[in-house]
C-alpha cells in the first residue's frame, strides 16, 4: 500500500522525469548505429567467417556487386566504370575493355570470353571492394555507384541486396509500427469502457518504447532485425500490464469515494502479478542471449531490458491517475461522499471471485459456442436427474433405519 500511495502522490513528479529522460534517449537513438552485416553475429570458427577475413587481409577484397549495363556502348561504360573507381572503398572494376585492353574488336574475341561480358544488349561490368558485404562504407559506395551509373544500370549482388533491405526498414518502420497502433486502439476502444484510457496506454508505453531504444547507445550497436522489431514487440508484450491495472482500478473505484485511493490499492493487488509475469518474460528473452548466432543476444538483451515490471506499472499509473479524473464515474463517487465506504476485507474478497467467476463463465459460454452449451445442459440434466433419484433414496433409507432403531 506505501508504494501505490507514494506512486500516486508523485505522479507529477514521475512524469516530469520521465519526459525529461526522453532528450537524450532521442539523441542515444538517433546515434546507435545499426549493424547490417550478419556475419558479425557468427562464431569466429566457421569457414564462412574465416573465407571473408583471409580475403580481406590476403587480397584486400571483401565484398564485390556486378552492375547490369542497358543499351550502352563500350566507350560510355569505360568512361562510367572510371567514375566508380574514383567511389571510396572502391578496391577494382573488371569490365570488358579491362580484360582486352580495348584495342580488340569484339568480333575478334571467342564466343565464350564474349558471353561472359555481353548479353544480347547488356553489358556486365564486376566492382570488388574492400570493404566487407554489410558494412557502412559498402553500402555507402553503392549508393554512390547508383548516383553514377544512372538508371540505364542495374545493380545486383549481396552488398546491394542489403543496402535496399536497410532503406526499405528504414521506410518502413514507421508504417508498421503506426499500423500496430492503430489496431491497439482499435481494440481497446471496443473492449475498454472508457474512449481515454488507449491513448492514455499508448502514451505510457511509448514513453517507455523511446527509453529503451535510447538506452541502446550504451550497446554501441544493434542489428537491423533488432531495431524493427522492438517497438512491436514492446507494445505487445506490456499492454497487458496496463490493462491488469486499470481493471482493479475499476474494482476499487466501486468502493472508494477517492480515485486516487482506488489507484493506490490498485497498484497494490497488480504489483505482485505484475513483477511475477514480467520475471517470466525477461526469462525467455534473456535464454536468446545463449544463442550461438549472437543475433539472438541482440535481440534478449534489448528486449529484457524494458520489463522491469515496478518501473512499468509506476509508469502507468501515473498516467491512469490523471486519466481517472475524466471518468465520469469516479467524479460521481467523489461527489456522492468523501469518506470510503464501508468495505469489510471478507464482503471484498467475495465480491472479487464473484466478479472473477462470473467472467470465466461468460468467456467459456463465447468460447464454446450455443450448440456445445445446449449439448453439455441436456447431458448434465440426463445425469443429474439418477443421482438426485439415488440421493433421495438413500436419504429415506436413513430416516427408516433411524425411526426402527428407536423403536
Amino acid at each position: 500500500m506505501k508504494l501505490g500511495k507514494a506512486v500516486v502522490k508523485s505522479r507529477v513528479l514521475i512524469l516530469i522525469v520521465a519526459l525529461l529522460l526522453l532528450i537524450p534517449s532521442v539523441f542515444g537513438m538517433i546515434f546507435t548505429r545499426v549493424n547490417y552485416d550478419m556475419l558479425n553475429y557468427l562464431p569466429d570458427t566457421l569457414d564462412t567467417v574465416k573465407g571473408q577475413k583471409y580475403m580481406l587481409e590476403d587480397f584486400g577484397k571483401g565484398a564485390f556487386s556486378f552492375l547490369i549495363f542497358e543499351d550502352m556502348d563500350d566507350r560510355q561504360i569505360s568512361a562510367v566504370a572510371d567514375e566508380i573507381k574514383e567511389v571510396d572503398h572502391v578496391a577494382d572494376v573488371l569490365a570488358y575493355s579491362d580484360v582486352t585492353g580495348g584495342s580488340v574488336p569484339a568480333e575478334l574475341l571467342p564466343d565464350d570470353v564474349y558471353h561472359a561480358f555481353n548479353a544480347d544488349s547488356d553489358t556486365l561490368v564486376a566492382v570488388f571492394f574492400d570493404t566487407s558485404g554489410s558494412a557502412d562504407e559498402t553500402m555507402d559506395a553503392i549508393g554512390k555507384i547508383r548516383a553514377i551509373a544512372g538508371k540505364s544500370c542495374l545493380v545486383s549482388g549481396i552488398s546491394a541486396m542489403v543496402t535496399d533491405l536497410r532503406d526499405l526498414c528504414e521506410r518502413e518502420e514507421a508504417v508498421y509500427v503506426a499500423i500496430a497502433v492503430v489496431l491497439a486502439v482499435a481494440a481497446m476502444l471496443l473492449f475498454l469502457d472508457n474512449w481515454l484510457i488507449p491513448f492514455v496506454f499508448l502514451a505510457g508505453i511509448g514513453i517507455s518504447i523511446l527509453l529503451n531504444l535510447g538506452s541502446n547507445f550504451f550497446l554501441g550497436e544493434i542489428s537491423y532485425i533488432t531495431k524493427a522489431l522492438s517497438a512491436v514487440l514492446q507494445l505487445a508484450v506490456t499492454m497487458d500490464y496496463s490493462i491488469f491495472l486499470w481493471h482493479s482500478y475499476g474494482e476499487h473505484k466501486q468502493h472508494c469515494a477517492d480515485h486516487e485511493e482506488a489507484m493506490a490499492l490498485a497498484i497494490k493487488e497488480t504489483f505482485a502479478s505484475v513483477i511475477g509475469s514480467s520475471v517470466t518474460t525477461v526469462a525467455g528473452f534473456i535464454a536468446l542471449c545463449f544463442m550461438t548466432f549472437t543475433l539472438g543476444r541482440d535481440l534478449g538483451i534489448v528486449m529484457a531490458r524494458h520489463r522491469h515490471g515496478k518501473g512499468r506499472a509506476a509508469g502507468c499509473a501515473r498516467l491512469r491517475d490523471r486519466a481517472a479524473c475524466h471518468d465520469p464515474g469516479a467524479r460521481q463517487a467523489a461527489r456522492q461522499d468523501h469518506a470510503p465506504v464501508a468495505n469489510p476485507a471478507g464482503k471484498k474478497a467475495r465480491v472479487g471471485h464473484c466478479q472473477n467467476i462470473s467472467r470465466l463463465f461468460d468467456t467459456l459460454c463465447r468460447a464454446g459456442g450455443a450448440c456445445l452449451l445446449r449439448l453439455q445442459q441436456d447431458e448434465r440434466r440426463g445425469l443429474l436427474r439418477p443421482v438426485a433419484q439415488s440421493a433421495g433414496g438413500y436419504a429415506q433409507r436413513d430416516r427408516q433405519q433411524q425411526a426402527g432403531k428407536g423403536v
